[in-house]
């Protein structure tokens, strides 16, 4: 018969796994945030002349039904 020798075993050190994960977390986020602010679209406002119309004020009420059956006529047709 054998005499059974127990064997200690210690934990992995995760202190260094842990700071490896939040580096590579903060190098994806780093990251995405350089891809968004130089890809991201600035919003601007465009003003109509005064020579163009605005369907919103401009156009009586029977040519602004007209406008919208145009705009949905175009949606379907695309």
């Amino acid at each position: 018969m054998s005499t059974s020798t127990p064997q200690v075993v210690r934990p992995a050190g995760a202190g260094h796994e842990t700071l490896y994960v939040l580096l590579l977390c903060l190098l994806i986020l780093s990251v995405a945030g350089t891809v968004v602010l130089w890809r991201g679209e600035s919003s601007e406002v465009a003003s109509v002349d005064s020579h163009q119309l605005d369907a919103r004020r401009d156009l009586t009420a029977g040519e602004q039904g007209l406008y919208a059956d145009l705009r949905v006529t175009l949606d379907e047709i695309r």
